[in-house]
């Protein structure tokens, strides 16, 4: 690697840059941020809305670095990886974000700059940190900003995007001007200090860089990626509320949830969840195929990791005490379980046979997470409508959460069937059954393995439960007899 020909290529390259104001509509905007999982690079590129900044798209490229990582020549190791990730989108941009620097750089070509210059399109450095030039520090207030200087040449600013939280280094790339670029980050960078097209693509390559080195799968995987998250915070956290006894799951980086386009029924090609669109979601935990190599077509029922977890699967289950408060950290699974290769909306639409492999997988999922020693409560959920908090993919498929913590109520149940029977020594469900079968008021249809009814003192309406007849404390323990 020839460092005084890669100086000669960027001073070259720096004068196609161009600052000038941004032309025409903003009606896209991109994020980019690139990841790294051993030797190679993963790019992310979210595609938004603007300035509503509603979800419309993403896309990942992974290779391997073609050079090591030198200060000032950022843009010749991250480049192609972007560029490829960006000819994966369906629609360019009209403005994108880099998690880089734009001109202010030694030689005016930072990778926010580059990357405009290679596309062709309007492009904005975001960075985390000062690399080239004098400034001052900004007010502690959002919205305050000193310029960025190289000499007498204005080169960006030092913006401060939250209120006493450090501030971010924003610099023009191509096709548009500093003020394009204050009034542009301000606008998107609404709760947190990055831009949120930013920080949707950092935390889109941090979770396909933990799938890839293959985080949770052993302790020996969690060590690593422990190390590597030193001195970060995790996502979440788990408090106790002393008066309740109630765990509570407190997202402490993310509270909003992401904003995607209602697509309608009907529409597959636009479906990540449909049989030859897996390239677009994260690599599969398990299937159940017909034929097929992994992440590709051929399977029956797929599962894969919640693209936007609140709980992570890698590290230690670390407890903390916050005065006479109890913490632990944010440590579970977030999973989804694709129901069904075509695209069906409702469960209730599956056959016999679809819906049996999906409970089967509910089984196997449910075992294997079991033998997690941090995880104490494992649950399989359907939010059914908007109205419930389902999202806005409508192909049929269940979440499933594993919990470093146990519900107050299933305690309270656990609870109660423990004293049920240290007084009659007979399970309490075994005699809920009983009598709800002999009594038929509540009693909604049985087989002979299996009885719904009606709680006798419902929660919500049309609240029922399913038991089975034989006696069996865990779903794990159920077959299909």
């Amino acid at each position: 690697m020839r460092l005084d020909r890669l100086i000669n290529d960027q001073k070259r390259k720096a004068r196609s840059v161009r600052i000038s104001a941004h032309q025409g509509d903003i009606a896209t905007i991109a994020g980019a941020d690139v990841g790294r999982a051993g030797d190679h690079l993963l790019a992310c590129i979210g595609l938004f809305s603007y300035p509503q900044l509603s979800l419309l798209g993403d896309s990942y490229a992974r290779m391997r670095a073609p050079m090591p990582y030198v200060p000032g020549f950022l843009s010749y190791r991250e480049l192609p990886v972007l560029v490829k990730a960006y000819r994966k989108l369906k629609h360019s941009p009209d403005v994108m974000l880099i998690d880089g620097q734009g001109i202010a750089h030694p030689r005016g070509l930072g990778l926010a700059a580059h990357l405009g210059v290679v596309l062709g399109i309007p492009t904005i450095g975001c960075a985390k940190s000062h690399l080239y030039g004098t400034y001052s520090v900004p007010g502690p207030k959002r919205g305050a900003y000193r310029t960025i200087r190289s000499g007498r040449q204005s080169i960006g600013i030092v913006l401060r995007t939250r209120d006493d939280v450090k501030p971010l280094f924003v610099s023009p790339g191509h096709l548009v001007d500093i003020r394009d670029c204050m009034r542009i980050v301000l606008r998107v960078a609404r709760r947190y200090r990055l831009p949120e097209p930013i920080r949707y693509a950092h935390r889109m390559a941090g979770m396909y860089a933990r799938q890839e080195a293959g985080a949770g799968n052993s302790k020996k995987m969690r060590a690593v990626s422990r190390a590597r998250n030193k001195g970060r915070h995790l996502m979440s956290e788990v408090r106790r509320d002393i008066v309740t006894d109630t765990w509570v799951i407190i997202d402490t980086e993310n509270d909003t949830i992401p904003k995607m386009p209602v697509r309608e029924s009907g529409i597959t090609k636009e479906c990540p969840f449909c049989a030859g669109q897996e390239s677009r979601t994260p690599n599969e935990i398990l299937a159940i195929r017909e034929g097929g190599a992994p992440n590709e077509p051929g399977w029956r029922v797929r599962v894969i990791p919640n693209i936007n977890p609140i709980l992570m699967i890698e590290g230690e289950l670390e407890k903390s005490g916050v005065g006479v408060y109890d913490m632990v950290a944010g440590i579970g699974a977030n999973e989804v379980i694709v129901e069904t290769p075509q695209h069906i909306t409702n469960f209730f639409e599956l056959s016999e046979e679809q819906v049996r492999l999906v409970l089967g997988v509910y089984r196997q999922r449910i075992e294997d997470l079991h033998k997690d020693k941090r995880m104490r409560y494992i649950l399989v959920f359907k939010n059914h409508g908007p109205l419930a908090g389902a999202s806005t993919m409508t192909h049929t498929h269940s979440d499933l959460i594993a919990l470093p913590a146990t519900p107050v109520r299933v305690k309270q149940k656990l609870s109660g069937a423990q004293e049920y029977y240290s007084y009659k020594e007979r399970c309490l469900f075994c005699d809920i059954i009983q009598q709800e079968i002999e009594m038929g008021d509540r009693l909604v249809f049985q087989s002979d393995s299996f009885v719904v009814i009606a709680p006798y003192a419902s929660r919500f309406p049309f609240e029922i439960l399913i038991l089975p007849k034989r006696h069996c404390y865990t779903y794990k323990e159920i077959n299909e007899r």
